[in-house]
């Protein structure tokens, strides 16, 4: 046997004979930030010229209703986003992007052979934005903001796009539903994908940008009505660079900055020379979510310094395409929960998954889509993605600030772990912490990992606390990344679901509680490939304690 295969069989049995001392221990800390997580902190993106059969769906007399199963799927994020929202009290939903790509070559009610518009957005489409908006507020007290793409670099005539902005003005679309309009779509890329625009460069775009304002503020459109940049990659130097002063120029106008981030990629050069397809290992690893992080800090600093907000206007799991076993996987929804927590702490706002529900009949639903409807019945498909969305979505509810949480882990393999912790507390003092575990039973020579979070505490006695956990895995629990049906969330599932509503009570354990004088101890056992959100409730004082 060569040395190298020795070394590794000793590192084989070290790992598993550390299996059966495997831990995630947690320190929890005071907030690291004092701004609340944005409610709507979840939402979509479609492309504008698929939008109107993803928001509608035809009744069994052949006529066109809103479409039910959308709105519930979205209402479940909105649900729990605002526990503590009273009846018939009105608060933010998904944030609803409407762009794309196809926004490039959209023009409303466009002249014919008018150049750069091949998609035709009409009265009667705007028409469908306001019914299935208004449907939201009425059923369901939620508002849905539309950001609307509009063309740049296919037409490169702000008079031609300015007609979408007027028409939104003489019908009173401002706010009902539409929030925001982007002028172009990942401008950071027009010397390839539209060299005639001839905005290849950070400055052409600018004055460009700047006629796109003059035309759209004569329009009727009002002051911070602008989701600016749109840019497709945080790897473009020029644009970077000049960000600040983009912030400066344009301030009156923008109400965000947009950036497009997808952690792993398909994309080849010059087509599909070099495409290569993604494995699941690499969406699980902590450079998928932590360090793809690390690159938007210092874009989100200079945003916020400028009273701006950042936001991921366009993701999802896998760039140029799709893999199978990969973005409809358990895994991905494990992936979400990681990456979006590490997104808001570095200072993101908000996101919008990019998505194709059920496209047009050439255009069949995502592998990267969180749900799809049956372009037929309406019934939702769900996939494992959006199991991870609704986790998220609890663990920073109610206008939850970031924890610190010093996690280390024992008994791992050496070469270290995916699995990670984030902890919010939230306006009740209400403490969530999320524990995600990548790895598998394979992975790790083990059954379970023991789960040991910590709480600093004065006179941790007297604070009658009780503690409980909810679990993002598979029904049978086996413990499979690439599982793409079966998945429960605190016991609920969407695998028999004909409305979108989830099927199942809820169900959650009770955590052992160990208490000494200054400090409290959960302890809970959590499987390989799953996550589980603990929660934390004081019941004797629960609004006088902060860490």
């Amino acid at each position: 046997m060569k040395l190298y295969q020795v070394v590794f069989s000793f590192l084989i049995v070290v790992s598993c004979a550390e299996g059966s001392r495997l831990h995630i221990d947690v320190a929890l800390g005071p907030p690291v930030d004092s701004q609340p997580i944005t409610s709507n902190f979840i939402g979509f993106s479609l492309q504008i010229a698929e939008a109107i059969n993803q928001l509608r769906l035809k009744d069994a007399g052949g006529q066109w209703q809103v479409h039910g199963a959308l709105l519930q799927m979205l209402r479940n994020l909105h649900e729990i986003s605002h526990p503590a929202r009273s009846g018939g009290a009105i608060s933010p939903g998904p944030v609803l992007r409407l762009g794309g790509t196809s926004a490039d070559n959209t023009c409303f009610e466009y002249p014919p052979k008018t150049e750069g518009c091949s998609y035709n957005l009409t009265i009667s489409d705007l028409a469908t934005y306001r019914r299935f908006a208004k449907s939201a507020l009425e059923r369901f007290g939620m508002n849905l903001p539309f950001v609307l793409g509009t063309n740049l670099g296919g037409a490169v005539n702000p008079k031609v796009a300015a007609r979408l902005i007027r028409v939104l003005t003489e019908q009173h679309l401002w706010d009902a539903p539409v929030a925001l309009v982007e002028i172009g779509n990942e401008v950071d890329s027009y010397s390839e994908t539209h060299p005639k625009s001839k905005l290849e460069t950070a400055s052409k775009y600018a004055n460009e940008f700047a006629e796109y304002l003059k035309e759209y503020h004569a329009a009727g459109m009002g002051q911070l009505r602008v989701q600016g940049g749109a840019f497709s990659s945080i790897a473009r130097p020029g644009y970077d660079l000049s960000l600040k002063g983009y912030l400066q120029r344009f301030n009156n106008s923008l109400a965000t900055i947009s950036m497009h981030d997808y952690p792993s990629s398909r994309c080849g050069i010059m087509g599909n020379m070099g495409r290569k397809p993604v494995k699941l290992q690499e969406l699980l690893s902590r450079f998928a979510s932590a360090s793809q992080a690390d690159l938007y800090r210092q874009i989100a600093k200079e945003t916020r310094g400028s009273g701006k907000q950042l936001w991921l206007g366009e993701l999802n799991s896998v760039g140029c395409g799709e893999d199978a076993n990969v973005s409809d996987t358990l895994g991905s929804a494990l992936w979400a929960v990681d990456y979006l927590s590490e997104m808001s702490k570095a200072g993101v706002t908000g996101v919008n998954f990019h998505s194709s529900f059920h496209g047009g009949s050439n255009t069949p639903c995502s592998l990267t889509s969180p749900f799809c409807l049956n372009q037929t019945s309406g019934v939702p498909d769900v996939r494992p993605l959006y199991y991870g969305l609704l986790l998220f979505t609890e663990l920073v509810s109610n206008r939850s600030v970031w924890l610190e949480a010093a996690v280390r882990h024992k008994g791992f393999p050496l070469l270290g772990s995916n699995s990670y912790v984030h902890a919010v507390q939230d306006d009740n003092h209400i403490i969530r912490v999320a524990v995600i575990v990548k790895e598998t039973h394979h992975d790790i020579a083990h059954l379970y990992v023991n789960v040991e979070v910590t709480r600093p505490i004065p006179n941790a006695s007297a604070w009658c606390t009780t503690a409980t956990a909810a679990r993002l895995t598979t029904a049978s629990g086996a413990t499979n990344l690439t599982a793409r049906n079966g998945i429960l969330w605190a016991g609920m599932s969407f695998d028999n679901s004909k409305d979108g509503r989830p099927t199942g009570a809820r169900a959650e354990d009770a955590v052992e509680v160990t208490t000494t004088t200054n400090e409290q101890v959960f302890v809970f056992k959590a499987l390989p490939a799953s996550a589980v959100l603990l929660t934390i409730r004081d019941h004797c004082h629960p609004h006088a304690w902060d860490i």
